[in-house]
């Protein structure tokens, strides 16, 4: 499928699983094509190659050809052919063919409910201590709380990548993803994602301790016998995860278990109070242990996550947000506002880093440039949050600013990349990770859903299904991030916590361009994925 030019190999990238009829379509020629132009193909009664379209192919910055077919609507096995001369109709390329095809890919609805049901059966594999997960009943003795002579019971949870942690910070995204997907209308059983909302959400209601912040879990040493925890509470953004998910969970449950509800929002408040008013979180994080093997939490994770930071104001907005939602009371409504409008107040208004945030007050650092997971659920989606709610503030000019500066990173990246955060200098840091693609996506779908501008709301969309594209195959490496679904998937790499290796597990999404397996990559591309269907 792929062919070569003066030895340079190129290749057209799309979205392996496909598209749905309504949906966006683009391609990416990833080098020079002989022509400026691809050949659309539909696979027709006779099993044969019919053309259908011509699709042109700009030339977009960076050396990188798009073609975008989105006027195709009609269900139907389809590929894309480019060559300098007449595109084959044969199944298999003929020998000597001096052009590039894509493989087969699909137009119709419910394109990508098989990728779904796998990344939901993901969590299922990924359980810790249970017969459904792929390691077993593993890890049910009592485990120590480091420095204090006790152990506790917190059997349960996920093993959160290619390891044996149970990280507060990645699973409670993860398991937030999954209930906005499952509240989605899934192509799944109802109780199927039931089920795994409440295994997750049993497992922190076992870390909030008395104190009400949750446990931290480095995990050292690694290995199958006990894991350590720690009598330190997790980063401020795990803090506010929790309390976001807990309330979500209650909501989610509070028709057929309300009891179980009335408990998990109790605990979501006493977890919001402590990540509030906790003077332990106002300095930046510090793991509990020194020299930690790469892939940890090391500081570099969380240094910008504080009381008053970017993140923080983010994340707590959420959180008081959910809990408002949950029932939680006028009270949650207003802190719910205080910390948004504290969020919304730290934009960059002018200059280079328009549309972005500062650290913190006074600060000319930028915000949000820590540890994704800090920022997936909530970050900059409290703008769109609070706009969807109708709530006063600026949300809704706010999200406009942040979209249109992430929709010029998207065009100066000529299609090829994303768009993404800035580093802590201010420059461009384009995305590499299924989860910021994720979210981005997620983000950019919101804001074109509350504009009243037609061009702008279509420039949001399109952006929006790119980065959701990005992840199943429409990338410059043109290879699926996910196990199992697509083609051409990188190979996974054993290195610091990430032995032993997790076996192949279909649904599984890479942390990032040869990266490990990532549960908040799963649970983000599921959310994203629904979202934009």
């Amino acid at each position: 499928m792929e062919n070569t030019e003066k030895g340079r190999a190129w290749a057209i990238a799309v979205n392996h699983v496909g598209y749905e009829p309504a949906a966006p379509k683009f391609c990416l020629a990833l080098g020079v094509p002989p022509a400026r132009e691809a050949v659309l193909q539909k696979l027709a009664p006779d099993v044969r190659w019919h053309d259908v379209a011509r699709v042109p192919l700009e030339e977009r910055p960076g050396g990188f050809f798009q073609g975008d077919f989105s006027f195709v609507r009609e269900p139907a096995d389809y590929r894309l052919v480019c060559s300098a001369g007449p595109a084959p109709a044969d199944l298999s390329l003929p020998r000597g063919f001096d052009g590039v095809a894509t493989r087969p890919f699909v137009v119709r609805e419910g394109a990508f409910d098989e990728a779904e049901r796998l990344m939901l059966r993901y969590f299922t594999r990924q359980r810790c201590g249970s017969d459904k997960g792929w390691a077993g009943r593993c890890h049910q003795d009592e485990v120590p709380l480091r420095g204090t002579g006790r152990t506790v019971d917190l059997r349960g949870g996920y093993h959160q990548s290619c390891d044996l942690r149970c990280w507060a910070d990645g699973v409670s995204v993860s398991l937030y993803a999954l209930a906005r997907w499952a509240e989605l209308s899934p192509p799944v059983p109802a109780d199927e994602a039931a089920e795994e909302l409440r295994w997750g959400a049993d497992y922190f209601r076992k870390l909030v301790r008395g104190n009400g912040w949750a446990l931290d879990s480095q995990f050292v040493p690694i290995g199958w016998g006990p894991r350590e925890y720690y009598p330190s509470p997790a980063p401020l953004a795990a803090q506010s995860a929790i309390a976001s998910l807990l309330a979500r969970a209650s909501a989610f449950f509070r028709a057929s278990d309300p009891d179980w509800a009335a408990d998990a929002l109790a605990l979501a408040l006493r977890v919001f109070g402590a990540a509030e008013r906790d003077p332990r979180f106002d300095r930046p994080y510090e793991p509990p242990v020194p020299g930690l093997p790469a892939g940890s939490q090391g500081a570099e994770f969380y240094f910008q996550g504080f009381h008053g930071s970017a993140g923080c104001e983010a994340g707590l907005a959420c959180a008081a947000l959910e809990l408002w939602r949950a029932g939680a009371g006028p009270a949650m409504r207003d802190a719910a506002l205080a910390h948004g409008r504290a969020f919304a107040a730290l934009q960059f208004a002018e200059g280079p880093l328009r549309g972005r945030f500062r650290l913190a007050p006074g600060s000319d650092e930028v915000g949000l440039c820590d540890c994704d997971y800090g920022r997936l659920a909530s970050g900059v989606r409290t703008l769109v949050e609070f706009a969807r709610e109708g709530l006063p503030g600026p949300w809704r000019d706010a999200a406009r600013l942040l979209a249109g500066s992430l929709l010029e990173e998207s065009d100066a990246a000529g299609g090829t990349g994303l768009p993404g955060w800035r580093r802590p200098d201010g420059s461009p840091r384009h995305c590499t990770a299924p989860t910021t693609a994720a979210s981005l996506a997620l983000y950019l779908s919101d804001c074109a859903d509350l504009s009243s501008d037609a061009a702008f709301a279509r420039r949001c969309r399109e952006t929006a299904r790119r980065s959701l594209d990005w992840t199943f195959g429409l990338n410059p490496a043109n290879r699926s991030f996910v196990e199992g679904v697509g083609h051409d998937q990188w190979t996974r790499p054993v290195f610091g916590q990430f032995f032993p290796s997790t076996p192949q597990l279909p649904g599984a999404v890479l942390h990032a361009a040869g990266g490990e397996y990532d549960l908040p990559a799963v649970g983000m591309t599921l959310w994203a994925v629904r979202a934009l269907v």
